[in-house]
């Protein structure tokens, strides 16, 4: 558990707002100037690669992929090698019930999306909680293509 724990704080300093951490990663992007702005971020290019206002329409795919994980992920590793990375801000916070008996208030959720090529890896949705929980779930590809595709991401999703 502790060593999970760990790995995720890693993964997610990637996407870290506090300064401090940011220039401990000077080559990843610090986004502090667009709290309110979904982020897609590319894993091999090291950079924010497209920039998408909240919508409601975005907050809705945010609780459908919710709504259709697949449960808790057992993996000891939380992140990608290749892929997208999508973080989506929710103010207000989105309540969800993702699986049975947890229930949470979600104010921040990041798709960590491999490239297709890489098949035996399957996305994750890392969700942060009101609460000041970390959850992270596995989800399928199938639930999250619609959004690619409606956003022009199918090409970052390809690769």
């Amino acid at each position: 558990m502790r060593r999970t724990l760990c790995t995720l704080l890693i993964g997610i300093s990637l996407f870290s707002f506090a300064a401090g951490i940011g220039r401990a990663f000077p080559a990843l992007p610090v986004m502090t100037s667009e709290p309110d702005l979904v982020q897609v971020f590319d894993v091999q290019e090291e950079r924010v690669v497209s920039r998408l206002g909240m919508t409601p329409e975005i907050r809705e795919a945010a609780a459908r992929w919710l709504q259709d994980v697949r449960g808790v992920s057992p993996r000891f590793e939380i992140g990608t090698k290749s892929g997208i990375v999508i973080r989506i801000p929710l103010q207000p916070s989105l309540t969800v019930m993702p699986v049975p008996g947890v229930s949470l208030h979600c104010r921040e959720l990041y798709a960590l999306i491999p490239a297709k090529s890489v098949q035996e890896e399957s996305p994750l949705l890392l969700a942060f909680s009101e609460e000041g929980r970390t959850y992270a779930f596995e989800c399928n590809r199938s639930v999250l293509e619609p959004f690619l595709i409606r956003y022009g991401l199918e090409k970052e999703f390809t690769r």
